[in-house]
């Protein structure tokens, strides 16, 4: 059975604090916070389920982005992230830039959810596609985030190069605003369908784009994060069929040298909290992802397969 969670929103950066207890002395079991570092905020039944089930805070920290969150594991500041899968794999294979060593110690927890990329151009532009974006004012998807990364190789496919139009990387309110104004032509924009902020943007007069045909097939090939993905017709205002673009999961992750107990334990907290509350997951793609499983997890689907 498919449930879902979804995320809501994305402007700020979740720091979660895992309390283990170790040892024993005169004043009791004493703990150890582990922070968890999540882009997106979690709804809050979910926050309070979590805290009930592990003692797991919520603190609202300033948005780092797939991107930034990537690095703050490598320098270990935090213990766990959540970032799009084309950032994860990009840095566990080295190709988020040429000066980027592998990060071939980055490992999946879950799939939190399914990020489908609207591409939407303003009332009037006359874009049918990637390719008519020459030229065009076009926002690379919010800063910091594993959007531009696919936004940058969806214009390479077509032939589009970054020189070819005026790039902006801007936040989902703010392209929202940009795209009804006219001062932007067209945004790439991670959102869970049906989005309010698609809703607004479609009301404003913007339009949805495809992203599909030949040239994403071939890409997709190569880039094993990128998933096929459709907006049903009336999805939004003035959609009257059926939009095929592509979609990239939100993952946890976490480096192999986490400790496997550790994430054993959060996998079972978090999923247990999970079924105190109205929102849920899709536990049938839960450990499906484009890097390789933490030990830890391998453990819990493994014996939670067991289980059924």
């Amino acid at each position: 059975m498919a449930l879902r969670l979804k995320l809501v929103g994305s402007v700020a950066l979740v720091v979660l604090c895992l309390t283990s207890f170790s040892g024993s002395n005169a004043g009791g079991p004493s703990p150890t916070r582990l922070p968890v570092a999540v882009a997106g905020l979690i709804p809050a039944e979910i926050a309070e389920a979590l805290s009930a089930a592990a003692g797991i805070g919520v603190k609202s920290m300033a948005h780092a982005g797939s991107l930034g969150i990537v690095e703050a594991l490598k320098a270990r500041s935090v213990d766990f992230g959540a970032v799009t899968s084309d950032a994860a794999y990009l840095a566990f294979t080295g190709r988020l830039d040429q000066a980027t060593a592998p990060f071939d110690t980055l490992r999946g927890i879950t799939v939190l959810d399914l990020k489908t990329i609207h591409l939407m151009s303003r009332r009037h532009a006359q874009l049918r596609s990637i390719g008519d974006l020459r030229g065009m004012n076009v926002s690379l998807g919010p800063p910091g985030t594993g959007t531009s990364l696919v936004s940058k190789l969806l214009l390479n496919a077509h032939g589009v190069t970054l020189t070819d139009i005026d790039e902006e990387y801007v936040p989902i309110p703010e392209a929202v605003k940009r795209l009804a104004a006219g001062e932007l032509d067209a945004a790439f924009m991670p959102m869970v369908a049906p989005a309010p902020e698609a809703t607004a943007a479609a009301r404003g007069g913007a339009q949805l784009l495809e992203i599909a045909g030949a040239t994403v097939e071939q890409l997709r090939l190569s880039h094993p994060f990128l998933s096929r993905a459709r907006i049903a017709e009336r999805t939004y205002p003035g959609q009257e069929k059926v939009v095929h673009t592509i979609a990239v999961d939100l993952l946890l992750v976490s480096r192999a040298d986490t400790d496997d107990v550790l994430v054993y334990n959060f996998l079972n907290a978090y999923f247990t909290a999970l079924g105190r509350t109205t929102a849920v997951t899709d536990l049938s793609r839960a450990a499906g992802m484009s890097i390789p499983l933490h030990a830890g997890a391998a453990r819990y689907y493994r014996e939670r397969e067991l289980s059924r």
